[in-house]
């Protein structure tokens, strides 16, 4: 009866030839979506077209797992009271063990660009699209009529230019520093 799996391939029995487990319930279930972790640490590059290969972008969901390292330099931080440590883009307890992550959605698009080898137009669809239907929020992650005016304005390579929340800007790349083509450095 289950409709979506949560970060696949990670805290999950794994897949055996003998003992599909978890994973392979996932994945072999086409009435199953999955939410997957691209920052390249949770999930192995194979393991992450493994799972594109058999989802596809209309059941394969990208999810950050992040924590308030998100997009903070290395160092101490806290998850739940307890101390973590963010070093070299991996989030880590004291005794090794991952703790979330510190992946940003613009980055988990730019990932999965680069390590699915899919357009830029699809990787958004994962982040958008897909994770709205998963949840039932008609309003969310398309643009058509009726919508809401959520929307981040991407570069061409990725990287968050402009971001709107209900019709109004709430972030802005400054002209000077986008190096868009029109701009003072483009």
């Amino acid at each position: 009866g289950i409709s979506m799996g949560t970060h696949l391939y990670n805290a999950m029995s794994p897949f055996t030839h003998r003992a599909p487990g978890a994973v392979g319930a996932l994945l072999a279930d086409d009435r199953i979506r999955a939410g997957i972790i691209a920052d390249g640490i949770h999930v192995h590059e194979g393991a992450l077209r493994v799972a594109y290969r058999q989802k596809g972008p209309e059941s394969l969901a990208l999810v950050t797992d992040a924590i308030e390292a998100a997009g903070m330099p290395s160092g101490e931080y806290e998850l739940s009271g307890r101390k973590v440590r963010l070093e070299d883009g991996e989030v880590r307890m004291p005794d090794g063990t991952l703790a979330g992550s510190a992946l940003t959605m613009d980055q988990a698009v730019r990932n999965a660009v680069e390590l699915l080898r899919i357009p830029l137009q699809e990787a958004v669809s994962m982040a958008t699209q897909t994770p709205a239907e998963i949840l039932g929020i008609h309003g969310k992650g398309r643009i058509v009529p009726g919508a809401d005016a959520d929307l981040v304005l991407l570069a061409p390579d990725g990287a968050v230019y402009e971001t709107i929340v209900g019709g109004e800007t709430v972030y802005a790349v400054s002209r000077e520093d986008d190096g868009l083509p029109g701009s003072p450095r483009g």
